[in-house]
């Protein structure tokens, strides 16, 4: 429960009143009962539900009302609510964009895992050769999990190959990552 407290005409919110401790003559006076609480000026405030076009406004002292204080709500206009709806619709779209984003990213991520790994099982490439190559591209690949493709390719294009098998490895992995873009 939060409390509230008219002091000399402007309400000051106390929340649940923990913060207080020890008030005047009472132990803990959070604990004590809501009589109690009342006898020295503090009083519940109430906040109603809203809507996303609505809004709390601050406590005055006006917004007494049997023994408790009620926010007041504002009501947005018109404008604010066109502006509220394409804010959350932006939002949105930019959300999903992101989240297709890391999903198309953890898809390459599993393709280059599973394309690693048939290397070993069907053509006996030694697992010696697989850690590396998969210590050799974890760097470069990991921003994928975030659906971060490009700085993917840049840290892909600053890798300088041991061998051919691996620049092969790496042309490929690019021209994957590319074609998501």
């Amino acid at each position: 429960m939060k409390y509230a407290k008219n002091e000399n005409g402007t309400v000051k919110n106390y929340g649940d009143l923990k913060r207080l401790g020890d008030y005047k003559n009472y132990l803990t006076f959070w604990k004590q009962p809501i009589e109690v609480h009342n006898s020295e000026g503090f009083f519940e405030v109430v906040k109603p539900s809203i809507t996303n076009y609505q809004r709390h406004i601050g406590l005055i002292p006006s917004d007494f009302a049997n023994k408790k204080y009620t926010h007041r709500l504002y009501h947005f206009t018109q404008d604010e609510i066109d502006d509220y709806d394409q804010k959350q619709l932006d939002q949105d779209q930019s959300s999903q964009f992101f989240q297709n984003r890391k999903l198309d990213g953890e898809v390459l991520i599993d393709r280059f895992s599973a394309f690693i790994y048939r290397k070993h099982v069907e053509d006996n490439v030694p697992i010696g050769q697989i850690i590396v190559a998969l210590e050799f591209f974890y760097d470069a690949l990991t921003p994928l999990k975030w659906g971060y493709f490009e700085l993917s390719i840049k840290r892909l294009n600053a890798l300088q190959s041991p061998n051919q098998q691996i620049t092969d490895l790496k042309t490929l992995i690019i021209a994957n990552v590319t074609d998501k873009l």
